[in-house]
């Protein structure tokens, strides 16, 4: 199932940092999310899809996010690969 997050977060022009979401920890199988900018100018790249699970079993999902553009507000968006 796709999902849609609007206001997600604020990365400036030129920063890089990892994105993490969960789904109240559990399983989802394979997903896939990126940040889509909200903003003109923003240019984002997002890579380096992880699965993380915790010593308490949940699971958190993570990409890395990079911005080669203007600062921007930026949507998660993504959904599984079923």
């Amino acid at each position: 199932m796709a999902f849609n997050v609007p206001n997600w977060g604020f990365i400036a022009g030129g920063a890089s940092f990892p994105v993490g979401y969960t789904f109240n920890g559990e399983d989802r199988g394979a997903q896939c999310a990126e940040g889509k900018p909200e903003n003109p100018l923003g240019n984002l790249i997002s890579d380096r899809q992880q699965i993380f699970r915790g010593s308490d079993n949940r699971i958190t999902y993570q990409f890395q996010l990079t911005n080669v553009g203007q600062n921007t507000t930026f949507m998660l968006c993504g959904g599984g690969l079923s």
